[in-house]
């Protein structure tokens, strides 16, 4: 089992997560804790070259960050599971993000029982680590710095030790989540000058609703949709990316 924090230097949690889990008494298998990107954690931005989320499954000769997803592809191999650590900008809370569908990310789903799970296909988020390993995937639970991303990826991180018999505790069945699962399929691009609607993520959107403005002219939903990852500061040419909601499994 891997955890991996720190892909992005800003997003502190997984450094923290880590520091707590080290204390943890391991009564079965290994747990792997990789901080990922430790000189961009120590400068508080979010990549060198290029972001390291994009950047698998690296380079040996590359650039800075195609080395390290390099490096970390192959040490992941060694490890059945793995969970990467992020936070937000945006109003995203309880997310667990997979780009495969394999009976091991569907293991991990169980044990968490997250509020919802959002599936990147083919085409989005390729060069993501959750894309380079088997049984991968990604926790997006709330705003960079707040103490309740760091409670909840914590509590969540427990259950799946507890689940795999790594560390004692009692799986409890009580007061579960009823995931909801959407899939990506699109993403809104963010002309110069726009300044966006307060946007509730994984909250639908209709065809003629208003996603925000430029200047005077209002710019407005061409379908409906789910939006996913939507904030303002959340990426430089698009808003955020377009989903459908799922059955749930």
């Amino acid at each position: 089992m891997a955890i991996v924090g720190c892909v992005h230097g800003e997003e502190t949690v997984g450094k923290k997560v880590i520091e707590a889990l080290k204390n943890m008494d391991i009564i079965k298998g290994a747990m792997l804790l990789v901080v990922a990107n430790e000189a961009t954690l120590r400068k508080r931005t979010r990549f060198l070259d290029q972001d390291l989320n994009r950047s698998f499954p690296g380079k040996k000769n590359g650039n800075r960050e195609e080395k390290i997803a390099y490096e970390l592809k192959s040490l992941l191999q060694t490890v059945d599971f793995v969970i990467s650590l992020h936070s937000t900008s945006t109003n995203t809370k309880d997310l667990v993000i997979i780009k495969k569908d394999t009976s091991g990310v569907n293991k991990l789903i169980k044990a968490i029982n997250p509020l919802r799970v959002v599936h990147f296909p083919k085409g989005f988020g390729d060069g993501a680590l959750e894309n380079h390993h088997k049984a991968a995937l990604a926790f997006e639970y709330g705003y960079h710095y707040a103490p309740a991303t760091y409670n909840k990826s914590l509590r969540d991180i427990k259950k799946v030790l507890v689940s795999l018999g790594m560390i004692k505790g009692v799986s409890k069945s009580k007061a579960k989540n009823k995931t909801s699962f959407f899939s990506i399929y699109g993403s809104v691009d963010k002309p110069r000058g726009f300044k966006m609607k307060n946007i509730r993520n994984f909250s639908l959107i209709k065809r003629g609703d208003t996603l925000g403005w430029v200047k005077k002219e209002k710019l407005v939903a061409t379908e409906n949709f789910y939006p996913a990852l939507f904030g303002p500061k959340a990426y430089p040419d698009i808003m955020g990316f377009k989903s459908k909601r799922l059955s749930n499994k």
